[in-house]
């Protein structure tokens, strides 16, 4: 947490709309808070790839060599044959669980490829376990608009709103489009799923996840949804 702790502690100061001059300062100050919000997604960003490394490199290995203790065992007796296979049962799920989330953290590195390719494959590999059908669409998105860090932003709230279909949607169909759109960008996530009443789940950790993401850069979220419904997602960031 070093690197987000040195800058908050280097929080540009407020800038006023205006100086006695006359001068308006207003797009200084949006400029140097969107610059202040790319560093601190992208300080999140290395603490994640940091943790998502030591899980695979480290505590994978050790929970591996567990493992390979536990085979060594020689049980006799039913019982404990029953509680050695279901060490092991507990241990590979454990070493699932750990794969999945280091997956999870350690994302494409969007500044040598497009986010458009990063979605792309994200999606691909969502639709290739054959419970979904996924239409998306980035034809009218330039990449060239803006940032790593918001970049790593919108990654990242693809990726939590899929996983919340895939926890909690019973969907079939799965439709993203990601435009570029009068200065602003826009992702927009859509099912056919269950649906949810957002007075009751709106304050789920995935939401409150998306929500404080789209904050830091003054964004917007939009979500559309009831019971029986399905569900639409739609995000909105300034280009600048």
């Amino acid at each position: 947490m070093e690197n987000i702790q040195n800058i908050l502690a280097q929080t540009p100061e407020t800038v006023s709309p205006a100086t006695d001059t006359g001068f308006d300062l207003s797009y200084e100050n949006l400029r140097r808070q969107t610059t202040f919000a790319e560093a601190i997604v992208c300080a999140q960003e290395q603490e994640r790839i940091k943790i998502g490394h030591e899980l695979h490199d480290n505590v994978n290995q050790l929970l591996t060599t567990a493992k390979l203790f536990i085979e060594m065992l020689k049980p006799v007796a039913a019982n404990d044959i029953m509680i050695v296979n279901r060490a092991k049962e507990v241990l590979m799920a454990a070493l699932t669980e750990i794969r999945n989330i280091s997956q999870q953290m350690v994302i494409p590195q969007l500044k040598n490829d497009s986010l458009q390719h990063s979605m792309q494959m994200l999606l691909d590999d969502t639709e290739a376990c054959g419970l979904f059908n996924i239409e998306f669409e980035s034809d009218g998105f330039a990449d060239s608009a803006i940032g790593e860090g918001k970049k790593i932003t919108l990654y990242r709230i693809l990726q939590e709103q899929i996983k919340n279909i895939i926890k909690h949607s019973k969907a079939r169909r799965i439709k993203v489009l990601l435009k570029t759109e009068d200065k602003n960008i826009q992702l927009s996530i859509e099912d056919d799923g269950i649906g949810f009443d957002t007075s009751q789940k709106r304050n789920g950790i995935g939401l409150t996840n998306i929500y404080d993401r789209i904050r830091l850069y003054h964004g917007s979220v939009n979500l559309i949804t009831a019971p029986g419904e399905g569900c639409l997602l739609t995000i909105q960031i300034p280009t600048g």
